[in-house]
This record gives structure tokens, C-alpha cells and sequence, in this order.
């Protein structure tokens, strides 16, 4: 079939239909061909969906290109990717299973609460409650000290300002910016055995230790060691059990 320049337009053959140029369809005047590797223009009265192929890629347009207000899925034949693509934001609203690498250029957002994003050249997953990062209640940030060496910073809020809680660096070592609780009954345990034990329990403090010596050292050359019994009713004991 050609049209009235005899140039072929459509190609029937063996039950399969080829057109030789773009195919619109719809009486729709939103929305335009995009550009001349598109091959299929459905036309709507407020948007438009255009599938486009060139030598790299191939991918369904939704929305008006003419506006610049669209969304695409695209396929890169030579890397072998895909990707999702929009003006403003990507919502799925149904579980999604990702297998394999999940990269996003701009902010990651699950429910609205939990927001993954970069900034400053550090990554960050805030605690939000409104969904807007100014609206975080906590934050995980990985912070790069250098080329090879980086560290993780846990902050949450405090009058309205994050602040750093807890800093693990990259050898791993915790810095708490402020005091660390511990509940009755929880302990302080320190050595490979559970050796060194320091904990409350039962209107109590203990510390215990269950391998070798138990040093205490003054090493202040002018400093003293002062034991105090705060209460005049109480003793200060020494006890040795042989």
C-alpha cells in the first residue's frame, strides 16, 4: 500500500504488517512525535503515549513531549539496561521486587517515611515523618573522610536540629556524643569470654571480672587514690576469700 506519492507505506506479507514511517493513531491533538526515530504516536486529548527506537535504545513516552511533562521505560540494547524515567517523581504502588541493582538518580522514597538520597558527595537514608528530608527525624549518613577511609554518623533530632549521636569510624570505633544507658540487668561486657562484666541489678552495682588480676592504677605520679563512702551509716569493705 503506498499513498499518493507511490512511496510504500504499509507492507502486508506473510500475516505481518510493517510501516514504513511513524503510525499515529487517535484523534488526540495532545503531544507531538518527539523526534524522527519515533515509530508509534497514540494521540489523547490531554496526553499522548510515543514508543521510539533508535540504533541504542527503544522506549514508551508517556505524556506531552511538546511540555516537557512526560515519563518514560526505556531499554538500552548495548549495556542491557533498563530504566525508569520521569519529569518529577516515580510512584510504584504495588510490592516490588528488585533483583540485581537498584540505582536512582535522584531521591528513593518507600511509604513516605524512609528517604534514600545523595548529597554533598556523602549518602544518606533519613527517618522522615511528613516525607520531606526537612522533615527527618533521624538520619544514617556515610560520610567519606578520604579516598580509601570513611565512617558512619547515626543522628537524630533534637529541637528540631539533627545532631550526631553515634559516630563508627573506619576503625571501628564508636563515639557517642553523649551519655550511653544501660538498663538494670544490662551489662557492660568486655573481653572475648565475657571476662570484664559491669552492670546494675537489684538496688546493686557490680563490677566483675573472671580472668586474671583485676588492676586498678593510678598512673598520675601526684594524683591519689580516693575511695568514698558518701553514707556515714555504711563501710567501706575488703573482702579476701581464700
Amino acid at each position: 500500500l503506498g499513498d499518493a506519492t507511490s512511496a510504500s507505506v504499509l507492507t502486508l506479507n506473510g500475516g505481518n504488517a510493517t510501516f514504513a514511517n511513524l503510525v499515529t493513531v487517535g484523534p488526540g491533538t495532545t503531544g507531538s512525535p518527539y523526534d524522527s526515530t519515533t515509530f508509534l504516536h497514540i494521540k489523547g486529548t490531554t496526553r499522548s503515549i510515543v514508543q521510539q527506537s533508535s540504533t541504542a535504545d527503544a522506549y514508551y513516552m508517556f505524556g506531552d513531549a511538546a511540555a516537557n511533562n512526560v515519563g518514560w521505560i526505556g531499554y538500552n540494547h548495548s549495556s542491557g539496561n533498563a530504566n525508569i524515567q520521569a519529569e518529577n517523581t516515580i510512584t510504584l504502588y504495588k510490592p516490588t521486587n528488585v533483583v540485581g541493582t537498584f540505582s536512582a538518580s535522584g531521591n528513593a522514597t518507600f511509604e513516605g517515611n524512609l528517604i534514600i538520597h545523595h548529597s554533598s558527595n556523602a549518602p544518606y537514608i533519613d527517618f522522615v515523618e511528613s516525607g520531606a528530608i526537612t522533615d527527618s527525624k533521624a538520619r544514617i549518613t556515610m560520610d567519606q573522610v578520604d579516598t580509601d577511609n570513611g565512617q558512619l554518623i547515626f543522628s537524630t533530632e533534637n529541637a528540631g536540629t539533627l545532631t550526631t549521636a553515634i559516630t563508627i569510624d573506619n576503625q571501628q570505633r564508636a563515639t557517642f556524643t553523649a551519655n550511653s544507658f544501660w538498663g538494670d540487668n544490662k551489662k557492660l561486657i568486655v573481653g572475648t569470654g565475657s571476662d570484664l562484666q559491669i552492670y546494675h541489678a537489684s538496688g546493686a552495682s557490680y563490677i566483675e571480672n573472671d580472668t586474671g588480676d583485676l588492676n586498678i592504677t593510678q598512673n598520675n605520679g601526684s594524683g591519689e587514690m580516693i575511695f568514698t563512702q558518701n553514707n556515714d551509716d555504711g563501710n567501706i569493705n575488703f573482702n579476701c576469700d581464700d
